[in-house]
């Protein structure tokens, strides 16, 4: 996934004290869409999860594809501080940033959303503070 080698490109320096595992399904078809707008998208939420894990931790980044649906699922896991549930429905929002991560603008996330959005994916939330956050990206195929 280039989106993992931009990250450790550009933000290698935060990713001493992480572990970052993949777990690639084979073969998974092309997606519909523009792949460098895709690839931002999981850029901005592969640093955010790294944010969370300051401390250090485990990133794994997972794919699955779904035949009969012909859907890609892109899971991205991190072992970091995870979102209150009173947050996570806010996470999309322009502009919101969590009280932890002063002078971020906030709008990773929110972009990453509406790049998905826009190519009629999904995109769902499942965190657990003191645990860590799971990213679920749905994005449909063109083999259908």
């Amino acid at each position: 996934m280039s989106a993992l080698l931009s990250l450790e490109k550009n933000h290698g320096d935060k990713l001493t004290n992480v572990i970052i595992r993949t777990k690639m399904d084979e073969p998974v078809p092309p997606v519909q869409g523009d792949g460098i707008q895709l690839k931002q998208s999981f850029l901005n939420i592969l640093v955010n999860a790294v944010q969370a894990m300051e401390r250090g931790g485990e990133l794994l980044v997972e794919t699955r594809y779904d035949s009969r649906e012909g859907i890609v699922t892109v899971l991205i896991s991190d072992t970091g501080t995870g979102i209150p549930k009173k947050h996570v429905g806010r996470i999309f929002l322009p502009f919101f940033s969590h009280p932890k991560l002063p002078g971020k603008h906030g709008l990773g996330l929110s972009f990453a959303y509406q790049i998905v959005k826009d190519h009629g994916g999904d995109i769902e939330v499942r965190s657990e503070v003191g645990k860590g956050t799971t990213f679920v990206i749905l994005i449909p195929t063109n083999a259908q």
